[in-house]
């Protein structure tokens, strides 16, 4: 049996390699990262507290400086809906603009004044559905290129009358557009309120508009829509590809455009213009009813 080895215990520990020695006789090499186990739970970005979201929401409209921020700590506003309470309460309101005033702070009281509801209530929204925020504002962006957004001050203004109605993307809106009256008409009043050229800039805007808005890649009709106008229709070969141009991919769209004489007529005129043979002709002879959605 071999001797068992025993420590000096007064002799000192020969030191472990230093990595960055060049003259270390070991290869220190840095431990790969571990790999999650299958069935780990993913990590998941921490949650914004709500006065987190609130400090993120007074930054983007320029109040940061510390001292606009011990002033609406001073009167207990840490959240959104405490910032909402704010603006709507006469008290609340003097209560915060005079210890804005009084905070030392160059703009911070006047930069108070300047917020909207809307961008608070769209901001709040937002916290909830952080999602939405790319599409949103896809669908703002559109409406601007439209010239529904006569003064940029509107911007959030809008954007709360969209949100207000779950118009969140450009799908919401086609959709609005292509058969959603009562809720078009809606949207439509709503946005003559704010701005009566921009309501009817908006109203003027068809389903075959935001189609094309917000195609990125060139459309096709959907598989019902090319088995209807094959077999139903009669439509010549070719005719699917003017009207995925125009917007029209589906069966709804289709019907939409057809309970709408002015669009059927614009629709119908580009068919002439592509020169299929009998293609107006056969468009012109479908009826909404006769349309399977």
């Amino acid at each position: 049996m071999a001797p068992t080895k025993t420590t000096d215990p007064t002799k000192p520990k020969k030191p472990a390699a230093d990595p960055t020695d060049a003259d270390s006789s070991e290869d220190v090499k840095p431990k790969p990262a571990a790999k999650p186990k299958p069935g780990a739970t993913p990590v998941v970005a921490k949650k914004q507290t709500p006065l987190e979201v609130l400090t993120a929401f007074l930054a983007e409209h320029a109040i940061e400086d510390k001292a606009a921020l011990d002033a609406f700590a001073k009167c207990k506003i840490s959240s959104l809906a405490d910032l909402l309470d704010a603006r709507a309460d006469d008290a609340m309101r003097k209560e915060l603009e005079e210890a804005l005033g009084s905070s030392g702070s160059k703009f911070g009281l006047q930069r108070f004044r300047d917020l909207q509801t809307a961008s608070i209530k769209n901001a709040q929204f937002f916290a909830m559905h952080p999602e939405g925020k790319a599409t949103s504002k896809a669908v703002v962006d559109f409406l601007a290129g439209k010239e529904v957004l006569a003064d940029s001050k509107h911007r959030d203004k809008l954007l709360g009358i969209l949100l207000e109605e779950e118009v969140g993307s450009l799908a919401a809106l086609q959709k609005v557009k292509a058969g959603g009256a009562v809720k078009a008409a809606r949207l439509t009043a709503a946005i003559a309120a704010m701005d009566a050229e921009s309501g009817r800039k908006f109203d003027a805007i068809t389903a075959a508009d935001v189609a094309r808005g917000a195609a990125t890649a060139p459309a096709k009709v959907d598989e019902e829509l090319q088995a209807f106008l094959k077999d139903k229709a009669k439509l010549p070969s070719g005719s699917e590809e003017v009207l995925a141009e125009f917007g029209v991919t589906s069966l709804e769209q289709l019907k939409a455009i057809k309970e709408d004489p002015d669009q059927a007529e614009e629709l119908a005129k580009k068919l002439e213009d592509s020169g299929i043979r009998k293609a107006k002709e056969s468009f012109d002879k479908i009826k909404p009813e006769e349309i399977d959605e």
